[in-house]
């Protein structure tokens, strides 16, 4: 299922891209893929490795977007503190989670060091993603997707988001602005419906607005068939009742 018009914030934390030593292609690989799927980023802020700024901005991203991606500090190092700094944001505490154990242990050969075992700490009651199509898991906490900083491993783990979000590019739109009463154009939706299940067709009374009564939209992913419904719900009605016709094309 295509799940489209929600926002997003990109979150990239990390000392190395502020001072210029890492360039930052992580954030356009997000917006490039998961505009596909209707993910429209509305924001993008940099952060240094600071444990307090990095957890109120993800919480306020999550707060104002419908999801959040963080980008960078989920290694085993000292300055990793992207996982801290979301559990501290939220107020909970960090766990160790098995799946993520078990994942480092396949890849090392051994029991992780304790220096190691810091990749399998999430914000508890976080979400882990065991996708075969992943390197380690990804970790999911309410809204926020927490990815690597390594390109590679970002890239990978976006091709999975992208299969949970859904894939495929967002629906063609159009909405018909009508100077008519739903119940006159009841009738004709109904059979246009009917007509090609493939066209999702919504109709919206608007009782207050001086220039129409209704707004009705068509939503569908191929282009001809929206069309085709569009162009006969205008031609069943006379011109004047037609006030305006707004278009989104999936492929823009």
């Amino acid at each position: 299922m295509n799940k489209c018009n929600r926002n997003a914030g990109i979150i990239i934390i990390g000392d190395e891209i502020l001072s210029g030593m890492v360039k930052d292609s992580n954030s356009s690989y997000i917006i490039d893929h998961l505009r596909d799927v209707g993910i429209e980023i509305k924001k993008i802020v940099v952060i240094g490795d600071i444990i307090e700024e990095i957890g109120s901005t993800v919480r306020e991203f999550s707060d104002a977007y419908d999801i959040v991606f963080t980008s960078g500090g989920i290694g085993p190092t000292h300055d990793d503190v992207t996982i801290e700094a979301i559990s501290k944001g939220f107020s909970v505490d960090m766990v160790k989670h098995p799946a993520l154990l078990r994942r480092l242990r396949q890849i090392i050969g051994k029991e992780p060091t304790e220096v190691q075992q810091r990749m399998a700490l999430i914000p508890k009651g976080a979400e882990v993603v065991t996708d075969i199509d992943l390197g380690l898991p990804m970790i999911i906490y309410r809204n926020i997707y927490i990815l690597p900083g390594i390109p590679s491993c970002l890239q990978r783990k976006v091709e999975v988001i992208k299969k949970i979000l859904g894939s495929g590019r967002p629906p063609y739109v159009k909405k018909v602005y009508v100077d008519e009463y739903e119940s006159a154009i009841a009738n004709t939706l109904a059979g246009l419906a009917k007509d090609d299940p493939s066209v999702k067709i919504g109709s919206y009374p608007y009782m207050n607005d001086p220039e129409f009564r209704v707004m009705v939209s068509f939503t569908g992913y191929n282009k001809d068939n929206l069309d085709r419904s569009v162009e006969r719900f205008v031609d069943s009605l006379p011109s004047h009742k037609i006030v305006r016709i707004e278009t989104w094309l999936g492929d823009d």
